[in-house]
């Protein structure tokens, strides 16, 4: 199968890299494709938006924003990268939370280039000491160095042995690069337009429809409200119109009736009540959404 101008060059590099980092010590020989770096994009800015929310939704909160994305930012939840911080509010059970977002869109040509060089990136900073967003969610990040020199040598050396064998072609691999960035700009294009469609046809879309879902921040609020002091949640699933709580409580069987009121059905426990560490007894409750959506906003 015959390789474009610009997969051409990409494979000729990959083959002159290795040819080149055979003839190292074992020490010295790095991995460009493991290599994890973190992405600047100083043209960009982060789309912020900052939210209260109770105290309650804390342990769980980046399932929420998850699920919530797309009422609070224009945005699905696949769509974007996005952190949060939280601090107690000033009135009582609430948090003050920060939500930063990128569109994955914005960061795509810049990862795509690392990609091409063999450098994978798992995190971003769009500013000097600000937020850093994970590529790999909910995952751990540890500080990535600045590479060993070793492999700098390396890369200039490749480089130089790559221009000799580059100047018959120079020109092609030129109009190449430029018809992909063309390419690009095309797709690009295309893909603004239809999200600026999908934008004007959920701005004109009916404001009933477009809440015809339980808020799950509403389910935690009235759940809470509704706990007696003994008891508290350390796990929440929301999906559909059907609510597992997970938690320790003094007497679980009294959550049953609590639950009822608070407006779910079908209130039952989900797994056997087993004793917790340092008192009371760890329960799983499994309940339906009873009430109607507007009680839930």
């Amino acid at each position: 199968m015959a390789l474009a101008g610009g997969e051409r060059m990409t494979a000729l590099w990959l083959w002159w890299y290795g040819q080149m980092a055979a003839l190292l010590p074992q020490r010295w020989r790095t991995k460009p494709a493991e290599s994890l770096h973190t992405l600047r994009l100083s043209n960009r800015r982060p789309w912020r938006r900052h939210l209260t929310l109770p105290r309650a939704a804390g342990p769980f909160l980046r399932q929420i924003l998850r699920n919530e994305m797309d009422r609070r930012t224009p945005w699905q939840a696949d769509q974007v990268y996005f952190t949060a911080s939280a601090e107690k509010s000033r009135e009582s059970g609430q948090l003050d939370v920060t939500l930063t977002v990128l569109p994955r869109r914005w960061a795509e040509p810049a990862l795509a280039g690392l990609a091409a060089r063999g450098l994978r990136a798992d995190r971003i900073q769009l500013e000097e000491a600000g937020p850093t967003l994970s590529l790999r969610d909910g995952e751990p990040l540890a500080e990535i160095g600045n590479g060993r020199k070793p492999a700098l040598i390396l890369a200039a050396v490749t480089a130089v042995a790559l221009l000799s064998l580059l100047v018959q072609a120079v020109w092609v691999e030129v109009l190449d690069l430029r018809l992909t960035a063309a390419q690009h700009e095309a797709a690009a294009a295309r893909s603004l337009a239809a999200e600026a469609d999908g934008l004007r046809r959920r701005q004109h879309f009916p404001s009933f429809q477009r809440d015809a879902t339980p808020s799950a921040i509403a389910i935690l609020n009235r759940v809470s409200r509704g706990l007696p002091d003994d008891a508290w949640l350390d796990e929440a699933e929301i999906k559909d119109r059907q609510v597992t709580l997970g938690g320790v409580s003094a007497e679980p069987a009294k959550l049953l009736a609590l639950l009822q009121d608070a407006g779910l059905s079908e209130v039952q426990f989900a797994a056997p009540v087993t004793p917790a560490q340092g008192g009371g007894q760890r329960f799983q409750i499994r309940a339906k959404i009873a009430g109607a959506d507007h009680d839930f906003r």
